[in-house]
């Protein structure tokens, strides 16, 4: 097979999703702190902005390595199970945290409920057949979060009210923007495909001889960067060009931060189709990573600190 000279596996967009993530939860802890002696308070949250400005880069990775695993597993049931149960750990430490030391974590939104439930989401689609609409569910799911982000965002007689009975930790943090991006992941294959199919009058069977190739990689990338481009487009215009009262009422992802997630499209763009490396370990330990590196991030802020 003919190989991309410059080009990145999944594995190494794994790698690069974990880095970015590690750094935006580190600037989330240091924007905990209201004091520090080890920071002034001006370094400290120009540290913690350009943390999170590198952790940007993350959640678009993670969502589409999550749509190429959809569609290249042997069992989404199997998968969709291990994300489950990833999710279930993960809620654990998070609720400990919230409810037994501090609340200042509440917008700290795991991206792990979010991958779970597009992944059912784009495991009902794929079934294309009467099942697919139960993926409504999910959907509807998704939509009734991001109701209530903009309800929590919208000032009534001057206070902001806080949904308590829907707690972070259940929630899809990047909700509509999540669910938008994997949307545009999952369809860049097959809108590929239709249009080589017009454009050249060719066959399905002609279609997977040339799956392979670099051309093929870079128009399916081109699409998704297409995709990264207009959600976070939407993202802006709704952010910043809607409010009542002064206030940016659909700035619920924070959009001049969050457009930052453009820049993943520098590493998307170059994907060569191929896993990469994905031992047993590196699996798990990829699961395991994500709540042990909040717990030793709560330890060393609130506990050390």
């Amino acid at each position: 097979m003919k190989r991309n000279s410059f080009s990145f596996s999944g594995f190494i967009l794994k790698i690069v999703a974990i880095i970015s993530m590690t750094f935006d939860h580190l600037g989330v802890f240091l924007n905990t702190l209201s004091t520090s002696n080890v920071f002034g308070s001006d370094i400290y949250y120009t540290i913690s902005y350009l943390f999170r400005i590198i952790g940007r880069i993350s959640f678009p990775i993670f969502i589409f390595l999550l749509v190429e695993g959809i569609r290249h597993t042997k069992n989404v049931y199997k998968y969709l199970f291990r994300l489950g149960i990833m999710v279930l750990i993960i809620m654990i430490p998070e609720a400990l945290i919230y409810h037994l030391f501090t609340a200042s974590i509440e917008n700290a939104y795991s991206p792990f409920v979010d991958i779970f439930i597009i992944a059912l989401i784009l495991m009902l689609l794929n079934f294309k057949n009467k099942y697919s609409y139960l993926s409504i569910i999910p959907i509807a799911y998704i939509l009734f979060t991001f109701g209530i982000q903009i309800y929590e965002n919208t000032p009534i007689d001057g206070y902001f009210n806080k949904v308590l009975w829907l707690p972070f930790y259940v929630r899809p943090g990047y909700s509509l923007f999540g669910l938008l991006l994997a949307i545009g992941f999952y369809y860049s294959k097959p809108l590929t495909n239709y249009l080589l199919k017009k454009k050249n009058n060719i066959n399905d069977e002609q279609i997977e001889l040339i799956q392979n190739t670099k051309e093929y990689h870079v128009m399916v990338n081109s699409y998704n960067l297409s995709t990264l481009i207009i959600v976070n487009l939407l993202i802006f215009v709704l952010g910043r060009f809607v409010f009542i009262n002064n206030y940016h009422i659909l700035d619920i992802y924070n959009y001049s931060l969050q457009n930052y997630s453009i820049l993943s499209g520098l590493l998307l763009i170059f994907y060569n189709g191929q896993r990469g490396y994905n031992k047993k370990w590196f699996q798990y330990g990829c699961y395991i990573y994500f709540p042990m590196h909040i717990i030793i991030l709560f330890l060393i802020f609130n506990v050390i600190l």
